[in-house]
């Protein structure tokens, strides 16, 4: 068989148009490896957004639960506190009665009144301390 250059020609236009289809179908392939990344760096991105909430939820949860234990601890002080008054109530504490004649009036030369319903009450100390 013998080839001629019409044969050849031809084949290479063949060729040619192969590798120019060949060509544009890697073209393709590149644009859509292209989208295919920009899609992922976009997914990646918001993975990382989505990561970074939930770290924040978590710290947020941490510091609900501490405010929460911290409240429980006020609580249970406050509960210790209204047993302990009740108790201490309870209880009889009687005031030691001090006589008139160991009372002293102010050595300053005014002497505030302090007005009631029934009269005047006068300041009294008994030693250094303000007791009427």
């Amino acid at each position: 068989m013998y080839v001629t250059n019409e044969d050849r020609k031809e084949e290479a236009l063949m060729i040619e148009e192969s590798l120019n289809e060949v060509g544009e179908t890697l073209k393709k392939v590149e644009e859509t490896l292209k989208e295919v990344d920009i899609g992922v760096n976009q997914n990646d991105q918001k993975l990382d957004m989505i990561v970074q909430s939930i770290n924040e939820v978590k710290q947020s949860t941490q510091k609900l639960n501490m405010i929460v234990q911290s409240i429980d601890l006020m609580q249970f002080k406050i509960d210790q506190f209204k047993h302990f008054k009740t108790d201490n109530l309870s209880s009889n504490i009687q005031a030691q009665r001090i006589g008139s004649n160991k009372l002293s009036s102010p050595n300053i030369f005014k002497v505030n009144n302090y007005i009631r319903d029934n009269g005047s009450v006068i300041k009294k100390f008994y030693g250094t301390i303000e007791v009427a």
